[in-house]
């Protein structure tokens, strides 16, 4: 049954995100564009985000990428909330569901105040992405089982941000 459940929200919450992708990679553009100017880049940006996986972050030619500061601002606060959260250790599914939500609610967020651009904000995008994924599986957890495990790579993935941003 869970399987099948995310067969059906993994495509839902990819839609998701290329759609509020859109929205990060807009917001820091000149409003006095072409309209087929923006047309044309997002058609490029939404091909750019669908053949990636969310699999392959990797560094900037062994460097860290550059992120802007609201991005950095908000990566720390969704990693604080990680952190607070595995101070739990006695956690019920209303927990569980709460930590999805602050997890998206930080990632909209993010999204909303980025203005990356080109490899570092698709590096970012790879980087939240199993992230959203994953709080699929909490929203719509009906109990805990198998929650813990769930939380604990989302934690690890959020901390990884300090190994691939600055």
């Amino acid at each position: 049954m869970k399987k099948n459940v995310l067969k059906l929200v993994l495509p839902i919450a990819v839609f998701f995100i290329f759609i509020l992708a859109q929205g990060c990679n807009q917001s820091g553009k000149n409003q006095e564009q072409a309209p087929s100017d923006s047309t044309e880049h997002a058609t490029s940006e939404s091909h750019e985000h669908e053949s990636m996986s969310s699999d392959s972050l990797t560094l900037n030619n062994g460097a860290k990428w550059k992120a802007d500061e609201p991005t950095n601002k908000n990566a720390g606060l969704l990693i604080a909330t990680g952190d607070q959260f595995s101070k739990n250790s006695k956690r019920t599914l209303e927990d569980y569901h709460a930590f999805g939500n602050d997890i998206t609610s930080g990632i909209n967020k993010m999204i909303k105040e980025c203005t990356m651009e080109g490899k570092e904000d698709a590096a970012l995008h790879l980087w939240f992405l199993p992230l959203l994924q994953q709080t699929g599986t909490l929203k719509d957890a009906k109990d805990t089982t198998g929650l813990g495990s769930v939380t604990s790579e989302m934690i690890h993935r959020l901390e990884m941000y300090k190994n691939y941003f600055e």
